[in-house]
């Protein structure tokens, strides 16, 4: 059946909904004109993504006037969105002349999409400087959409200027009444401006009406403190994409851009207000005025200005970054829905009680949204994350610098100041002390204050030793030596002993990386600076350093090229070596064969390869397993931390060096005078070094229960009486010997004692005084 005549609008435009890939380019440009310029809800809002969609797929087909018309549609909509454009290439369209309605539509729709570079302005300048004769010609409309745009862009982007032409057209009355005709149509008066004055009135706020904003827009209601304004609109959404129309957006964006906040209230909300709130929200205090005007209101209110209800809304909230849209709850549909948006003859009879009510509930649900935009305008130019804002949010902001119990500026400012670890912390203990706190503002840079160097003394605390020195007990020109703790660039760390690590520049190499690696054991360092409030320690490299250095790198060239030298040559370079005096000594190894014991050979370690013939003089206490060394299943040193403390099972010993199993894919290790054992649990390691191209990771040394080698040893060396008088027996005959200047023999059953003797009967040729032990 045919639809009636009130209701073919929207049957028709129900009808395209599905149909808008068979039209044409110029009737889609039609009837996104009709659309954007609606006046009321005619059709439903799904209309605008399939002609937007069909718009992208078939943008190469449209002329630059049919996508000018479509852009400027779907832009006064408040829906255009920025792949339009792209899919057009409007680079390539305003490098040919236009004509001033394409140049005007197409300029207007980029400021929309956010699209401020200075190339696309620059040939939208270009077009006004080559048709200035057609843009004379141009009708006021054209000119007032393009006086608009060239207005704002100024205004988003203060530095742009965009020569001659553009300075010309802003300058120009005929282009600037132009607009001022425009911004008539466009900006309607409310019916609730005389409330809004006597309301703000009863707050005791300062006020200035219809503020100028430099020839570009007028600002309804500007607060004394410059940085907020309210504007009452009769909608402030597009009556059919249901968004923030496109003005709306562009209105606000550059007011925020200049550091203003807007509280932007359609008619609508303010008719809510003579609703009957319920049992429940009567009995709210007054101050918590939206719940007054039902919660849903105030918190889809809240929603749309902080989250975005909808794409375009939050987009102008993202680029107002302040602005606090108030809307109802849900959109006006038709006017048959929609609230009297004007006193009406039931409210004009209603009692005193009830005006008083309702008069009540406006005064503070403005007041809460005016202290909200303040709270958000304070936060954005401290530069305060929305999470602490909303950590925040029971503590009052203020700029009255009389208001101790309020949160100021510079409190704000010193908590964004730090990173956001030290601002959680904060917050948190200046919230705790919040009841017993009489200035806000005084009492947070403390608490912020003393957290950041609480979190500094933590960091600090890993790179310390609390088993050191205290680094007042070092004096300048001490020599001292240590280990390489870390490395950056030329910059040298040392632990010498101190709690806290020494450092030095390391020029060797120019501004080369330095050849210092963690781990290394260095000598011969001179302080020449403490700094006790830095806690720093500044040493400098000396000739015995430097040696230091060369024999650590040899030392890692010795075992890096284990192998390389057969057992034969060595022998064989090592029996050509004559002492003077004396026969030639047989090869290592063939001495070692003359004692009947096996020749040494090398063995493969956790932490390397033990190379023929040294450097260490034992081997492993244990042969490579089958399966290696490396533990598939174990955690990956990547994930290893330095300062981690770490423990695990003895796997291996060698010499010095000891490997630990700490559960991870390749064994730790470290270097110690103790005893450990295979099967030791160890505990209290902290990683020093994680070197993931060798698989090498070296931990500091736990302590031993079996105590230091030397110790031990002593302790194992045989004791018995006939051991001692042996002894006694070597010293003896090594005395005499001495006197008459030949060798001491040697003991055929060596103890631990016999080494003493040898040491003494060696320094016995140097006493020049007689002892009681060897005769003159």
């Amino acid at each position: 059946p045919a639809p009636s005549a009130d209701d073919w609008p929207r049957a028709v435009g129900k009808a395209l909904e599905g149909q808008t890939a068979a039209l044409s380019p110029a009737r889609l440009a039609q009837l996104a004109k009709a659309l954007g310029s609606a006046r009321e809800a005619c059709v439903d809002k799904g209309i605008f993504d399939a002609l937007q969609t069909t718009a992208v797929a078939r943008a190469l087909e449209c002329t630059p006037e049919e996508l000018a018309t479509i852009a400027t549609g779907l832009a006064t909509a408040g829906v255009l969105k920025k792949d339009l454009l792209d899919a057009y290439d409007v680079y390539a369209c305003l490098a040919s002349p236009r004509s001033p309605a394409v140049v005007a539509g197409i300029s207007w729709s980029m400021l929309f999409a956010d699209m401020l570079d200075p190339t696309l302005w620059h040939l939208a300048a270009t077009q006004l400087a080559s048709g200035s004769k057609e843009w004379s010609r141009a009708p006021k409309e054209v000119r007032g959409l393009m006086y608009e745009a060239l207005a704002m862009r100024r205004q988003l982007v203060p530095e742009w200027q965009g020569g001659a032409p553009v300075e010309a057209a802003l300058e120009d009355e005929a282009w600037r009444a132009s607009w001022q005709e425009r911004r008539a149509l466009l900006v309607q008066p409310s019916e609730y401006e005389d409330m809004v004055v006597s309301l703000l009135e009863e707050l005791r706020i300062d006020f200035t009406r219809s503020v100028d904003d430099e020839g570009l827009h007028v600002k309804p209601f500007l607060l004394a403190d410059k940085k907020r304004l309210i504007e009452l609109l009769p909608s402030l959404q597009h009556p059919i994409s249901k968004t923030q129309a496109g003005e709306v957006t562009l209105r606000h964006r550059v007011w925020a851009a200049n550091g203003t906040g807007v509280l932007a209230i359609p008619d609508a909300l303010w008719a809510r207000f003579l609703e009957k709130p319920s049992a429940a929200q009567a009995q709210a205090p007054a101050t918590q005025a939206p719940g007054t005007i039902g919660q849903e209101d105030a918190a889809k209110s809240q929603e749309m200005s902080a989250k975005g209800a909808t794409a375009p809304t939050a987009k102008a909230a993202e680029a107002a970054g302040v602005a606090e849209v108030a809307v109802p709850a849900e959109a006006v549909a038709s006017p048959a829905a929609q609230p009297s948006a004007g006193p009406d003859t039931s409210a004009t009879e209603a009692t005193s009680a009830q005006e008083a009510a309702v008069r009540s509930r406006r005064r503070d649900w403005l007041r809460d949204k005016l202290v909200r935009l303040q709270r958000l305008i304070m936060a954005k130019e401290a530069g305060l994350s929305s999470a602490m804002l909303h950590e925040l949010e029971r503590v009052p902001f203020t700029e009255d610098s009389n208001e101790p119990k309020a949160l100021k500026a510079e409190g704000l400012k010193a908590l964004a100041s730090r990173p956001p670890a030290v601002q959680k912390d904060a917050v948190r203990l200046f919230l705790q002390a919040l009841p017993h706190t009489r200035n806000y503002t005084g009492n947070l840079i403390a608490i912020v204050g003393k957290t950041a160097q609480a979190a500094a003394a933590g960091e600090a605390e890993k790179w310390s030793h609390g088993e050191g020195q205290r680094i007042d007990r070092a004096k300048v020109d001490g020599i001292v030596r240590g280990t390489v703790t870390n490395v950056h660039k030329n910059r040298v760390w040392v632990n010498v002993g101190y709690n806290r690590d020494a450092t030095f520049e390391d020029t060797s190499r120019g501004r080369g990386p330095t050849r210092f690696a963690p781990g290394m054991h260095v000598e011969g360092l001179k302080i020449v600076k403490v700094d006790l409030a830095k806690q720093w320690l500044d040493v400098v490299p000396t000739k015995k350093t430097m040696e230091s250095l060369n024999r650590n790198l040899a030392n890692q060239s010795t075992i890096h090229a284990a192998g390389e030298s057969s057992a034969a040559s060595r022998d064989m370079q090592q029996a050509k070596r004559p002492v003077e005096g004396k026969a030639a000594e047989p090869a290592r190894g063939q001495a070692a064969a003359a004692r009947g014991k096996p020749r040494p050979q090398p063995q493969e370690v956790p932490g390397g390869t033990v190379p023929q013939g040294g450097p260490w003089p034992k081997l492993a206490a244990r042969d490579k397993p089958k399966t290696g060394w490396e533990h598939p299943q174990g955690r990956a040193l990547g994930e290893l931390k330095v300062g981690e403390i770490v423990e695990g099972t003895v796997t291996n010993t060698m010499v010095n060096r000891v490997w630990v199993n700490i559960g991870a894919k390749h064994d730790v290790s470290f270097k110690t005078d103790q005893i450990f054992k295979v099967g030791d649990h160890v505990k209290d390691m902290k990683v020093l070094t994680v070197k993931l191209k060798e698989n090498m990771v070296t931990v500091t040394a736990p302590h031993s229960p079996r105590g230091p080698r030397a110790k031990a040893e002593k302790t194992e060396a045989p004791t018995t009486e006939a051991a001692k008088a042996e002894a006694a027996k070597t010293e003896a005959a090594s005395a005499e010997a001495a006197s008459a200047g030949a060798e001491a023999p040697k003991s055929e059953k060596p103890t631990a004692e016999a080494p003493k003797a040898k040491a003494a009967s060696a320094e016995a040729p140097k006493s020049e005084a007689p002892t009681a032990e060897a005769p003159k």
